[in-house]
């Protein structure tokens, strides 16, 4: 506990975290040697991490969270290691907690019609916003997708537009009426019947 400011220094100065992230990481090490009562941080051992960290998810504690904690600690105890204050790393077999895989949320279809509706005037930027949203939504494009897109890309005819799965399998994206319309009025000098790229 002795090293704890100096450690909290060395986020902030070298290695440039935000005064946010270091004031967490503070109120965790304070929670854990807390915890931990007159113990010494080197006589802190695997079991007393466990029981610290089962405590802290018995008390409602996300797993998320847990994660934060659990970064802190293992991170302020590797760095008493590298500046040789400790022989061992009492975190290095803590377990990690389990992250439940966090699905990106979806638009309603009456919050993307607002989205869509909201690129209501003729002014180009107007026009632009509304073709790239259609194309978003028609095609279900991801945002790196549609900036990657070019003019060639474009097969307006067939109504399709290139798109990679997750892994960069290539696929082929149809896209409906609307994107359709609004391509051309974004792009007044490309005609409705552009080709594939080659």
């Amino acid at each position: 506990m002795d090293h704890i400011d100096d450690y909290l220094n060395h986020l902030l100065v070298e290695r440039g975290l935000s005064g946010n992230t270091v004031e967490a990481y503070s109120r965790d090490l304070a929670r854990f040697f807390t915890w931990l009562g007159e113990r010494d941080e080197a006589e802190v051992t695997l079991d007393d991490l466990r029981g610290f960290m089962e405590e802290m998810r018995a008390g409602g504690l996300g797993a998320r969270s847990l994660a934060r904690v659990m970064s802190g600690i293992r991170g302020y105890y590797r760095w008493l290691v590298e500046e040789e204050y400790l022989d061992s790393d009492p975190t290095e077999l803590l377990d990690r907690p389990r992250l439940g895989r966090h699905l990106p949320g979806v638009l309603s279809r009456e919050e993307m019609e607002r989205l869509l509706n909201a690129a209501t005037d003729a002014s180009p930027e107007s026009i632009r916003d509304r073709a790239m949203l259609e194309l978003l939504y028609a095609a279900g494009l991801r945002v790196s997708e549609l900036t990657g897109l070019g003019i060639n890309d474009l097969d307006l005819e067939l109504g399709a537009v290139p798109g990679n799965r997750q892994g960069n399998q290539e696929r082929e994206a149809p896209v409906g009426g609307d994107a359709l319309a609004w391509v051309p009025r974004h792009l007044p000098g490309v005609p409705a019947t552009i080709g594939p790229a080659r």
